[in-house]
């Protein structure tokens, strides 16, 4: 098993009303004692301290040195290979040159830094054109330099670059592909001519589905940070990225208020993202009651997103019952976020569980999901069949980690462990925290209730812990485990496996 690219992993996941991101880093990281010693190996070439620091006491941590001579000699073959290679091949013939020279130019490391990715752009930029063969040897080293070189030669220093670089900006900041419309729309110009600087940028994207990204993070950061020594990266190519993210929330202010969000598969996942606590509020009011975002919200996003933007609108009765509603029919509506296709289903649970509802926003929404199934000829509740007594009696919030295990305690209470090494004891009935058991250095994923009512706890700290759950005192800790304690199990004669 091998993942990839863990850093730009880190600038995916965040959500709108989530202080920390979901990323497979965390994942990773909470999880890893589950997986063998031998899988747990961590390869990089660079310090990352973001990434190393979450995970390096579970992994092995390998530094590799791109200026290795066994990197230097894999990127010379892959070099001496593709140019031996059509059209390449034909090119380099044609210009005179020797395959070994071309090889060995760009695996140095003084030219390449020990990067694939730097023979790599050199070679696309040759195969199509857009880098006479005459002028390899004239390239400046490293990547810094080749994109340097790059943008110059596509736009030169005559042309106006404000037009060129508000999109570059946008393509740095944007949480996923964009397609040209949505471009054209957040740059405010005409779709064309975003397409044609697209054109002129196609060696560096990633299109799929005819949305537009850049095909590497180090593009972006090239674009976007600065040298040690406080100059851009980039020189006058730089971009700036608060401009960028401001172009995009913009565009999405300006879409909710023409009732076209629900049209951008783009907005329906990211929306709450570009909005204020206050603009998410006064928004969602609006949205939420609208079975069309429902729909476009539960396809671009699933129902755990969609029940999410709840909380910017707590304490509307209607949103309320519509929130109630939609959890009970979780399980229906629920997939992974990419295969929606029960726009009808959805109108069957909204007509099932609110068309006797009161109020105006829910009848409204009850007329749009019976015109959908109208449209389709598809069966229609007659009455709210559906509707069920509230089965949530309260949630139990104070873990700023995800809860692992639960166990039920002699005298009633109920016991939680979590990812953030504590142990909590509640009072079910008031669901208050009475109190927090701390001892343990790693996550809590295993409890237990022995005979005598002492609690067991076993963590990812190789250790079980005995409470005594009157005083909130750990008795005892139970070592000799190499691994994570992942499960508890009392048996009859009294004993703790």
């Amino acid at each position: 098993m091998l993942v990839d690219a863990l850093d730009e992993a880190l600038d995916f996941g965040t959500t709108a009303g989530s202080s920390r991101p979901t990323t497979i880093v965390r994942l990773l990281a909470a999880r890893a004692r589950r997986l063998p010693a031998w899988l747990r190996i961590l390869a990089t070439s660079r310090r990352r301290q973001d990434v190393l620091q979450p995970i390096q006491s579970a992994f092995q941590c390998k530094m590799l040195d791109g200026e290795d001579t066994r990197n230097l000699d894999d990127i010379r073959r892959y070099v001496a290979g593709r140019c031996g290679r059509a059209p390449l091949a034909r090119m380099v013939e044609e210009g005179g040159r020797r395959v070994g020279d071309i090889a060995a130019l760009l695996s140095g490391a003084g030219q390449s830094g020990g990067k694939f990715l730097y023979a790599v752009r050199v070679l696309n930029d040759v195969e199509s054109g857009a880098l006479p063969l005459d002028r390899l040897n004239d390239l400046p080293p490293g990547m810094d330099g080749f994109y340097l070189n790059a943008f110059e030669r596509r736009i030169p220093e005559s042309e106006d670059y404000a037009s060129v670089g508000a999109l570059l900006g946008v393509l740095c900041v944007k949480r996923e592909p964009l397609s040209r419309a949505e471009l054209a729309a957040i740059l405010g110009a005409p779709e064309a001519q975003v397409g044609n600087v697209l054109k002129r940028l196609e060696d560096f994207l990633q299109v799929r589905a005819r949305r537009y990204a850049f095909d590497h993070l180090s593009l972006a950061q090239w674009l976007s940070e600065e040298t040690e020594d406080g100059f851009p990266r980039a020189g006058r190519f730089s971009v700036e990225l608060n401009d960028a993210e401001m172009r995009i929330a913009g565009w999405a202010r300006r879409e909710v208020a023409a009732d076209r969000a629900h049209e951008s598969f783009y907005l329906a996942r990211h929306l709450g993202a570009y909005l204020s606590p206050q603009e998410r509020t006064v928004h969602f009011a609006r949205l939420l009651p609208d079975f069309r975002w429902l729909d476009a919200r539960l396809r671009a996003a699933g129902i755990n997103a969609l029940l999410m933007d709840f909380a910017d609108v707590d304490g509307i009765p209607a949103l309320k019952a519509l929130e109630r509603a939609l959890r009970h029919s979780a399980h229906v509506l629920g997939h992974d976020g990419s295969d929606w296709s029960g726009t009808d289903l959805l109108a069957s649970q909204i007509l099932g569980r609110l068309q006797a509802q009161d109020e105006p926003e829910l009848h409204a929404q009850c007329a749009q999901a019976a015109g959908q199934l109208a449209r389709n000829a598809g069966w229609r509740p007659l009455t709210d069949s559906l509707r069920s007594a509230e089965a949530l009696l309260r949630t139990l919030e104070g873990h700023p980690r995800e809860v692992s295990s639960l166990a039920v305690l002699a005298d009633g209470r109920l016991a939680s462990g979590s990812d953030d090494r504590t142990v909590k004891l509640w009072n079910p009935t008031s669901g208050v925290c009475e109190a927090t058991l701390k001892g343990h250095s790693a996550l809590v994923h295993a409890l237990a209730v022995l005979a005598d009512g002492r609690l067991a706890s076993g963590s990812f700290d190789d250790e079980i812990k005995l409470w005594n759950p009157t005083n909130g005192t750990c008795e005892a800790t139970l070592e000799g485990h190499t691994g994570s304690v992942d499960a508890l199990a009392v048996l009859t004669d009294g004993r703790l496996a």
